[in-house]
């Protein structure tokens, strides 16, 4: 069997030399680039996908690229998603063989697409959705909603921790312990749940393979992710949500490209922080340093290799604690950011200036335009982050 996929690969990679070769003639009169999207994860597949299409859509880039997209061959996370993508833009599976040949001869470089999510991400604010459900998809996902017991236009949001047993169980032949300082507990997030549904909001968890059901008796919050998932509903319900308060990881990526506004919570690393636009909202996880017993500033974080661990390793042994958000921070940005969306949230000239001392120092270190908000209430709990007199209570 291995040897007759080894002839088969050859074969195939045969006829994808002619089409490298082509490639190499054709340059620079037009520039043909390989486009290879990832569909093993969420995060992997729509944010590189959005920004490339944003990209091409405002013409930032070389007028002589002719692009050609492919699917990275393996697993798919979601069926739904590459459905939709395929609507969106032609691919051609040859293109994946003519990518790897491209890659095994000098100057490939030119020929490729970069990933390219986290450049320009300002761009997102400004170009409608790419991707959209056809009338019959549109139909199926209002009866649906029906079954959870939500009726038609009635409002509701998702929410979604990240937890360690979602890539245990997608990829069990890696050992994700390494990126058990990402995770968080889906406890913390029930609170904001039961507050937004006491304004007459449906709070629906959102998630695949989570650790267990989520314990509340509110009949107003369902939890999908144990009872009602599938490919279709990630998706639809992402797209048709107040807004989502969303975890660490690729699922929050769902509801931006459908231009729905994002509450991002455990944030982590810093560096990464790229939160798109204005619309969306963030608060990161704290850093606890147990040698000098306080927080770490955002302006020491960002200025050191601590904004770029990405191992639990790497906090252990630089004598850091990390501290997951709690209930009452989530509680306090879920609401400012309902506020916002009705129109009630009333900033402070505080609250104005804080916002304006984090964005100086992330933007001092970062390339990215546009930012979302930090959680105000959070920042007003938190000066010391920024530098400012306060006294951050111990965690022990």
């Amino acid at each position: 069997m291995m040897i007759l996929k080894k002839i088969g690969n050859v074969i195939i990679g045969a006829i994808a030399l002619p089409f490298v070769l082509l490639m190499r003639i054709l340059y620079p009169f037009v520039i043909v680039r390989i486009c290879v999207w990832d569909l093993s994860r969420i995060g992997h597949i729509l944010p590189h996908f959005d920004m490339y299409v944003s990209r091409r859509d405002s013409r930032v880039d070389d007028s002589r690229n002719f692009d050609i997209c492919c699917f990275k061959r393996g697993k798919v996370v979601n069926y739904q998603i590459k459905k939709m993508v395929e609507r969106a833009i032609p691919t051609y599976p040859l293109a994946f063989w003519v990518d790897k040949v491209n890659k095994r001869l000098p100057g490939w470089e030119k020929h490729v697409v970069p990933e390219s999510n986290r450049l320009n991400s300002d761009l997102d604010s400004k170009i409608p959705p790419h991707i959209s459900f056809t009338q019959k998809e549109h139909e199926s996902g209002k009866e649906e909603l029906k079954k959870l017991g939500i009726s038609d236009n009635h409002p509701f949001i998702c929410f979604h921790a990240r937890e360690a047993s979602y890539l245990n169980t997608h990829q069990p032949e890696v050992n994700w312990d390494y990126h058990s300082y990402r995770n968080a507990d889906i406890c913390n997030y029930i609170p904001a749940a039961e507050k937004l549904a006491s304004k007459g909001y449906f709070a629906i968890r959102m998630g695949r393979h989570v650790e267990g059901a989520v314990k509340t008796n509110n009949p107003r919050i369902i939890d999908y992710a144990t009872n009602h998932r599938t490919d279709f509903l990630d998706m639809y319900l992402s797209a048709h949500c107040c807004f989502f308060l969303a975890g660490s990881d690729g699922l929050a990526y769902v509801p931006t490209v459908f231009r729905r506004p994002v509450v991002w919570i455990d944030y982590i690393p810093l560096s990464a922080v790229f939160i798109p636009t204005i619309e969306h909202m963030f608060i990161p996880k704290k850093l606890w340093s147990l040698k000098e017993n306080r927080m770490l500033t955002f302006d020491e974080i960002l200025n050191s290799e601590v904004a770029k661990y990405c191992t639990t390793e790497a906090y252990q042994k630089a004598g850091i604690k990390v501290i997951d958000n709690s209930a009452e921070e989530i509680i306090d940005v879920a609401m400012e950011m309902e506020e916002r969306l009705q129109g009630t949230w009333k900033e402070t000239e505080e609250d104005k200036e804080l916002q304006q001392r984090f964005l100086k120092i992330v933007g001092n270190i970062k390339e990215c335009k546009t930012f979302g908000l930090i959680g105000a209430k959070f920042l007003r709990a938190h000066k010391g982050l920024l530098g400012l007199p306060a006294r951050e209570p111990s965690v022990f």
